[in-house]
């Protein structure tokens, strides 16, 4: 699986946000964000980050536009299957790879990544008499 479209909708989402609420927040609190200490005066204010944090308290509507039309055609044409077998996605180039098929190999496949299955039911499930039991 091509892990890359996950990383680019998580960094959407991180700059939606960073360009988005966190102006929003740092303009509404002004001096108190930095509530224990009364004298804030450590640097100068930065243009960048004072025309960006402009922008996003301004046009937030804009940004979320322009972001999603940036995000969108990426979600939509993203072809890769739903697979859950994530020792196969890494390949057998890995040693962490080599060794779990090595355990596998060796112990049986249950032993080296085991799952635990939960079943509820209100019938007994400990006989094969049991409904689902097929033996």
């Amino acid at each position: 699986m091509n892990y890359g479209v996950v990383v680019v909708i998580g960094v959407t989402i991180l700059l939606l946000e960073i360009l988005t609420l966190t102006p929003f927040i740092m303009k509404v609190l002004g001096k108190r964000l930095f509530w224990p200490s009364k004298s804030v005066g450590g640097h100068k204010e930065n243009k960048f980050w004072k025309t960006t944090s402009s922008i996003g308290t301004k046009h937030p509507i804009i940004i979320t536009l322009i972001i999603l039309l940036i995000i969108g055609p990426m979600v939509l044409f993203h072809e890769e299957k739903l697979n859950f077998d994530t020792v196969g996605e890494l390949g057998n180039d890995y040693p962490s790879s080599k060794a779990i098929h090595l355990v596998s190999d060796h112990f049986g496949k249950g032993q080296s990544m085991p799952a635990t299955i939960v079943i509820e039911n209100k019938k007994p499930l400990d006989n094969n008499e049991a409904p689902g039991c097929d033996r």
